[in-house]
Parts: structure tokens; sequence; C-alpha cells
């Protein structure tokens, strides 16, 4: 049973293995296989074989670079779209003990505590002071 673990371990140093990229593979090829039970057409089998090929291949892959440059641009991605609705998820979150305004010089959104009045905010980023009606 050693040798067996010591050939694995051997045949996988320096290979990619799996990243986020062939997680979300590997999890469009589970939804194809769910999609598959109600339709039962070819066209599923053949993007099923297409989704498991790829998912191997960047397994297995030893070109680091390459697959780490593509799993960079797919987390950048997904980054990009989820963003908004982390923003909105924190804007929920601290309803009420935060506001959030705008700066009307860069227009990036500050999140300023929840006390009453007029006060004056000056912007981290464009250094802009402003006065803010909470």
């Amino acid at each position: 049973m050693r040798k067996i673990k010591d050939a694995l371990q051997r045949f996988f140093y320096g290979r990619n293995g799996i990243d986020a990229l062939n997680k979300f593979i590997f999890f469009l090829y589970i939804v194809s296989f769910i999609v598959y039970l109600f339709v039962q057409h070819i066209s599923v089998i053949i993007i099923q074989t297409v989704l498991l090929v790829i998912y191997i291949f960047r397994m297995l892959s030893k070109k680091l670079y390459n697959r780490q440059k593509e799993n960079e641009i797919f987390v950048n991605i997904i980054k990009n779209i989820k963003q908004p609705f982390l923003r909105l998820a924190h804007r929920i979150r601290d309803r009420k003990t935060h506001s959030y305004k705008k700066c009307p010089n860069c227009k990036k959104v500050l999140r300023l505590k929840k006390i009453k009045g007029t006060h004056t905010v000056k912007c981290p980023a464009c250094f802009n002071s402003f006065k803010v009606k909470i």
C-alpha cells in the first residue's frame, strides 16, 4: 500500500492539481449530469465529455504557469461578478449603523457612521472635503 501511495505522489508532483477553475468546471459537469437525467440528449453527453476532458487535462497538466494564468483570469472575472452583490450585502448588513455616500469629486462610495447632523467628510481617495447631512 505504501508503494502505491509513493507512486501516486511521484506522479502528481509538478502537476497543476485542482484549483478554482477546475472546481467550477467540475460543478458544470455535475450540473450537466443532472440536466442529462431529465433531457437525455446526445448534445448533453458531448458537453459532459468535453468538460471532463478539460477537467482532467487541467488537473494533470505540467504547464503550471499557463494553468495558473488561466485560473487567475477566472478568479478575477468571478471577483468582478461577485463584487456588486457583496457591496449590497454589506449595505443591508450595516443599514442601522452606517450610511453610504458618494464623494462628489471622485464618485468613490464612502462608509460613514450614522450620526445625525451635518458633517464635514474628507475623501480618502482624492482628499476632497465636503459636507454630508445624515
